[in-house]
Formats: structure tokens, sequence, C-alpha cells
């Protein structure tokens, strides 16, 4: 999560500043909503509760063995999108 977030800052000369992606872990309200689903498809041993996606934690960036907690409870959802024709990403120093 604080590489997210030192990614996404903004600082003069740079503008608008901006203190960066929003700490979700440190909202006392999203305490126990610390992983966010991937993309990987790591397949199921039971399709009808766990979902086939892997998720990751966002304090320490690891992926939890299939079919266990948390992967029967909500997680984050982080969408993405491809850039339009022309966009590119600007990286942050």
């Amino acid at each position: 999560m604080s590489w997210l977030i030192a990614q996404t800052q903004a600082v003069a000369p740079d503008s608008p500043a901006s203190d960066g992606f929003f700490n979700i872990l440190a909202c006392s309200e999203f305490q126990n909503y610390d992983f966010a689903w991937t993309s990987t498809n790591q397949g199921s041993s039971n399709p009808n509760f766990y979902s086939p996606y892997a998720v990751i934690s966002m304090r320490n960036g690891q992926i939890p063995a299939k079919n266990t907690y948390p992967y029967g409870q909500p997680n984050w959802l982080f969408l993405t999108r491809s850039f339009a024709q022309g966009e590119q990403y600007y990286w942050y120093p």
C-alpha cells in the first residue's frame, strides 16, 4: 500500500499537489478488508463458494493459499483500463 501511495503523490513543482492514493488500511471502517482481487486465475476446488481468482494482501503483498480465508469474504476490486490512443502513464518522481 505504501508503494502505491508513494507512486501517486504529487509535490511541487507538480500541480495540483496530491497526497496520493487514499490509504484504505489506515481507515478503521475497513480494518478487516485488506485484500484485493487479482486477475490471476488459480482454479478452485470449490467453485460454489470460492472464486478461482487469487487475492493479494495490501499489507504485505502475499497471496494466501487458495480456498482459505479471505477468499470467502468481500475483498477490494481494483479496476484497470487500457490507455486511449496517444495517452500515456505519467511516472511521478
